[in-house]
């Protein structure tokens, strides 16, 4: 189980925060998701980005 935390553990341990934005569909339907990072107390740009992706997404 470990390795489906690869790629967000690093970020959280560091105390940055993180989310993940659904960006539509891939290669044969499958979720495509977005993972945006920011630094500590960087919740407001990190919003602002993933309101961006939201609205940009196919």
């Amino acid at each position: 189980m470990y390795l489906s935390d690869v790629c967000t553990i690093p970020s959280s341990l560091a105390g940055h925060t993180a989310m993940s934005v659904p960006f539509g569909a891939g290669e044969g339907g499958l979720p495509v998701g977005v993972q945006v990072l920011a630094p500590a107390l960087g919740e407001a740009v990190m919003f602002r980005v993933a309101a961006a992706l939201e609205t940009a997404r196919p």
